[in-house]
């Protein structure tokens, strides 16, 4: 996600019914187990859609889409193992229908490799960033190896060393 300027591209397949759908998405931050979740919304419309309505297996209801077990959450980072992982377990329910072309993980849902383009739906969202002169936000990085920005954090935080690559001013 930084790479691509903190925003991405998902694909809405030409099948979903048309109708009025309230979409969740979410990064999930793998930078310091356990994983922390930063879910967003969005309410759409679809108009000339198709006529492929998802399974009751591919919805789902919150709390209880996850598991704190699910393979895609407890990813170390930053083990020799992840290092030279090339493919990353999408946790929660099966991809919808249509979405779904490529090969299903143990937990039934697809890899980050399935995907196909259809219609185009674009959402960005913003990480904290820098308040000030030479402060960070609470809750923005602070510190860790290799760290180029700021340090010092907005009162009354302070910068908390999470591990020995991510700080945050909490």
């Amino acid at each position: 996600m930084i790479d691509q300027n903190s925003s991405w591209t998902t694909t809405i397949p030409t099948t979903v019914p048309s109708g009025n759908y309230l979409i969740r998405f979410e990064t999930i931050a793998l930078h310091s187990l356990p994983a922390q979740f930063y879910p967003e919304c969005a309410q759409i419309v679809i108009t000339g859609g198709g006529s492929l309505a998802p399974t009751s297996a591919e919805l789902v209801t919150f709390p209880g889409a996850y598991s704190a077990t699910d393979p895609g959450l407890t990813v170390d980072l930053y083990s020799n193992a992840a290092q030279t992982e090339t493919t990353y377990v999408i946790p929660g329910p099966p991809m919808y229908g249509s979405a779904a072309s490529g090969t299903t993980s143990a937990g039934g849902s697809p890899t980050s490799t399935a995907t196909k383009a259809t219609t185009t739906v674009a959402t960005t969202t913003t990480a904290s960033a820098p308040t000030g002169t030479g402060t960070v936000a609470q809750y923005g990085q602070c510190g860790g190896s290799g760290w180029a920005g700021a340090t010092a954090c907005v009162s009354p935080f302070s910068c908390n060393v999470v591990n020995q690559y991510y700080s945050q001013c909490l």
